[in-house]
């Protein structure tokens, strides 16, 4: 099996980045009632909020039962070039700021090579309603239109082959790694996010992830 990729830390600071969701926002002296709707809105949705999509898990190891809110799901057709084969992020739920722990496998069937187009959606739930985050309130945006472009200049981690595209037909692992989200003032509730890839107008993968935030 090949090495991790950094096209796997890409989609996971996605992750991470559209959590990190920003409560300043000026309110103007005078609006008219569509944007005093909006705003009510907006209020709403970055309120912080008591996670409920949690679910008990037994650890017969252990004996202890924890409340876990974290799931994930390969969203992508049988026919895609690319899918997720496992996905961990700790801890669940996630402590913002803190450190963040995750461990990823994929696998593509056939060589990617750029353009590779990202995009996203982000979705926080209120009271049984979920409602889409906006692109301008999540850092980086819901669409990056090249992620090899992105990656280009970075430096390949310590282990990993391979984090620059064309990524090769083949299976990729990252192993446990933590990183320190400084990002703090995080609204708290719970979350689900879709992210598709796609070249050339034609999908590749897509992944979704449910995850709270304590």
């Amino acid at each position: 099996m090949a090495s991790g990729s950094r096209f796997a830390v890409v989609l996971l600071a996605s992750l991470a980045l559209s959590v990190a969701l920003t409560l300043a926002f000026e309110e103007p002296r005078e609006l008219d009632p569509d944007a005093e709707d909006a705003l009510q809105m907006l209020n709403i949705l970055y309120k912080s909020r008591e996670p409920k999509e949690f679910r008990k898990v037994y650890d017969a190891k252990t004996g202890v039962t924890r409340m876990l809110s974290f799931y994930w799901s390969d969203c992508g057709r049988e026919t895609d070039y690319v899918h997720v084969k496992s996905l961990k992020i700790l801890p669940d739920p996630l402590q913002l700021p803190g450190n963040l722990t995750f461990s990823f496998d994929w696998e593509t069937v056939a060589d990617l090579r750029d353009p590779i187009t990202l995009d996203l959606k982000l979705e926080k739930k209120v009271s049984f309603v979920w409602f889409h985050v906006p692109c301008n309130r999540i850092p980086g945006g819901c669409h990056v239109q090249n992620i090899c472009d992105a990656i280009e200049k970075e430096t390949c981690p310590p282990d990993y082959q391979n984090c620059h595209c064309p990524f090769r037909t083949g299976e990729y692992s990252m192993p446990l790694t933590t990183v320190e989200l400084k990002e703090g003032g995080v609204p708290s509730g719970d979350y689900r996010l879709t992210v598709w890839l796609s070249a050339n107008g034609s999908e590749l993968g897509c992944v979704y992830l449910q995850f709270s935030v304590a």
